[in-house]
C-alpha cells in the first residue's frame, strides 16, 4: 500500500508514516427530513436529549471529538445510545425513525442536498482531528505519489460554505 487516507488522530499520529492534514473538518447533529427537530429554527443540547442518538464506536477520532464537545457544552451522550461504525446503517437508521446521529459536516451537506437528511440547528462541533493521508517513510515517494498527494491538497480544501458556523436549511 502506498498511501491511506482517512480521519485520523491519537496514537496513529505517532507511527512512522508521513503524515499530511488535508483538512479539519466539524461535524454536525442530523435527523429525517421531517424530524420533529428539524422542523426548529433553534434547539438546545437539552432538547437532543430527548431522542435516542447513534453514534460512531468509543475511541476512534471522531467520537472523541463528539465526546469532548458533549463534556464541553456539559451534556452527556443519552443512556440509551446505539454504536455503528456503519455509515449505511447509521443513515438507514436515521432516516426510518426518530433517532438523531453526528456526521462529518461536508458529508451530512450531501444527504440535505439530496433531500435525505436534514441538518439540526445547533452550532457545528469543531473537530479536533483531522483527515489526512500516510504515507511511507522509507522510501522516496515516486511521482505519481507527489502528484496525487498535490491533487489531494488543492481538492481537499474546505469549501467556502462551510465557513457558516450556524446550520442553515
Amino acid at each position: 500500500m502506498s498511501l491511506l487516507a482517512g480521519r485520523v488522530g491519537g496514537k496513529a499520529l505517532q507511527l512512522p508514516l508521513n503524515y499530511r492534514v488535508l483538512y479539519t473538518e466539524p461535524v454536525c447533529f442530523v435527523g429525517r427530513c421531517n424530524h420533529p427537530l428539524a422542523t426548529r429554527d433553534k434547539i438546545s443540547w437539552q432538547d437532543l436529549l430527548e431522542y435516542r442518538w447513534i453514534v460512531w464506536p468509543t475511541g476512534t477520532p471522531i467520537r472523541v471529538s463528539i465526546d469532548n464537545a458533549l463534556v464541553d457544552q456539559g451534556v452527556m451522550l443519552p443512556e440509551n445510545y446505539l454504536e455503528s461504525s456503519s455509515m449505511s446503517v447509521t443513515v438507514n437508521m436515521v432516516q426510518a425513525s426518530d433517532i438523531v446521529s453526528i456526521l462529518s459536516w461536508r458529508l451530512a451537506q450531501r444527504y440535505v442536498e439530496k433531500g435525505q437528511l436534514a441538518m439540526l440547528p445547533l452550532p457545528r462541533i469543531e473537530q479536533k482531528g483531522s483527515v489526512g493521508v500516510f504515507w511511507r517513510k522509507d522510501n522516496a515517494p515516486s511521482d505519481a505519489l507527489l502528484r496525487f498527494l498535490a491533487h489531494l491538497t488543492s481538492t481537499s480544501a474546505e469549501p467556502e460554505s462551510a465557513d457558516n458556523h450556524n446550520v442553515q436549511q
